[in-house]
């Protein structure tokens, strides 16, 4: 005769399907805390380098030289006393602004020589073609500041041609305007 007996699980048979489960959020649990206070122990250093540079830079603001301050001071007065002297005086950068927005962007000036007192410029410099000289010449004459242009030494060469500008401006060019 046979008998049919029901068995039932035990409650250890019936967790080895969650052990792995439990094992892992411990895992899981154990590298988040690491992680916490290796974090905190990074954020500590970078505070306590943070402080370090802070007070390299207070002492290093701290280290003011009298004497350094004082030359500085000396300084300030004598450009000041320089400054009062060239204020009269001729300077080129309104020419120099005029000269780079009537360029033509075919040109290339290789060298300048401005005489003030002779009210004169010349230009040496390179053309990639007849037109594009001309057209500079163009747009030089047309600007109130030049009285006249005179174009000499023209040559080619490997680089495009090779011209000179002579020109006359008026002295108004070279004096300063307040």
């Amino acid at each position: 005769m046979v008998e049919f007996v029901s068995k039932r699980p035990s409650l250890t048979q019936a967790l080895p399907t969650w052990r792995w489960l439990l094992w892992a959020s411990i895992a899981l649990f154990i590298l988040v805390v690491l992680g916490y206070f290796g974090l905190r122990f990074y954020l500590a250093q970078l505070y306590n380098e943070a402080i370090g540079l802070n007070n390299q830079i207070e002492e290093a603001a701290a280290a003011v030289n009298i004497q350094d301050e004082q030359t500085v001071l000396r300084f300030n007065d004598s450009l000041n006393a320089v400054r009062s002297l060239f204020a009269n005086h001729t300077y080129f950068s309104s020419f120099f602004n005029l000269v780079s927005s009537s360029t033509y962007p075919k040109i290339i000036y290789r060298s300048l020589r401005a005489d003030a007192a002779k009210n004169s410029v010349q230009f040496q410099g390179t053309a990639q073609s007849y037109t594009a000289l001309a057209k500079q010449i163009v747009a030089l004459r047309a600007l109130s500041f030049i009285k006249g242009v005179e174009v000499s030494g023209i040559a080619f060469s490997t680089e495009g041609l090779q011209f000179s500008l002579n020109i006359e401006v008026k002295p108004d060019i070279f004096r300063q305007t307040k």
